[in-house]
């Protein structure tokens, strides 16, 4: 994956993000403002499932979840995003939000995983995926159903333990229902400003395979391992493997991915930094 991004970028990427960056304002504008009603939409779910435990503001939610990107980008597959975003709880009930937030993000697992298996249904006959083979994908899903057996079991011979697992209890099946339309509807956004980059970097795909193969794309991130800031070489690689395999132009591809990177990620990592530095504080006020 990183010799496919080193191999793209020393081939002309240049050329395609000047041809994004001479895109008309009819494209940016949505693109720019799906990028806030993203993080709404996510905040709006940690809202509902804070909420379990203590009433939470929506600007409240909005901080936590901004400071969760912030402190995301600097550790493994964002983990450390939960650990942000429970900070706006009283102290006694964070590993409890652990939990909450860990379902809110199964949520959003579950609606990319579904996305990506119609997206790979539809795009079979285009998807160009040579060397990749079905069985690891299916041993990882079995590996991560089975850790999270055995750590629900484990958890209930801790006090803090059961107290995580009855907060997750105590969602229900209604607010579930609310999450996972709340979980789609963020896909949808962050799906469609995708299709827009991509079609403004020179891929004349059809949009709706161009849908199909962005929601491919998106499972076969989440699939792959990163730390910090090597999210960004893999999703420009698998967005060079998947999308450019079927249009014939990675680079493309590859300079939309970035770029969406960079509004989706990048800039809301920023906005979180005062945020983050006011839960320092208030942690340090704490100790005096």
């Amino acid at each position: 994956m990183l010799y496919l991004w080193l191999y793209l970028v020393r081939n002309h990427v240049q050329e395609h993000f000047v041809l994004l960056a001479a895109a008309s304002w009819k494209l940016w504008l949505p693109v720019l403002l799906l990028m806030p009603l993203n993080w709404l939409l996510e905040a709006l779910k940690w809202k509902i499932l804070a909420g379990q435990l203590q009433p939470v503001s929506m600007a409240n939610s909005l901080r936590a979840v901004l400071a969760g990107v912030t402190v995301g980008t600097a550790t493994p597959n964002r983990v450390g995003e939960s650990v942000a975003r429970v900070c706006v709880l009283e102290p006694e009930l964070r590993v409890a939000g652990l939990g909450l937030a860990a379902a809110g993000s199964a949520a959003q697992l579950l609606v990319t995983s579904l996305a990506a298996a119609a997206g790979a249904f539809y795009v079979q006959d285009e998807l160009v995926l040579p060397g990749i083979k079905l069985w690891p994908v299916i041993v990882f899903g079995a590996a991560v159903l089975l850790a999270i057996i055995l750590g629900a079991f484990f958890l209930r011979r801790y006090k803090q333990g059961r107290q995580l697992l009855s907060a997750l209890q105590q969602i229900g099946r209604k607010k579930s229902a609310v999450i996972t339309g709340l979980s789609a509807l963020r896909y949808g956004v962050y799906l469609l400003q995708f299709v827009l980059l991509l079609r403004a970097s020179g891929i004349d795909l059809s949009y709706d395979l161009l849908a199909a193969s962005v929601a491919v794309t998106y499972g076969v991130i989440t699939l792959i391992p990163t730390f910090a800031l090597t999210e960004i070489a893999v999703r420009g690689s698998a967005a060079a493997a998947v999308i450019g395999g079927m249009c014939g132009n990675p680079e493309a591809a590859l300079s939309a991915a970035v770029v969406l990177w960079a509004i989706n990620v990048g800039l809301p990592a920023l906005a979180g930094i005062v945020p983050v530095l006011s839960f320092r504080i208030f942690k340090a006020d704490e100790h005096d």
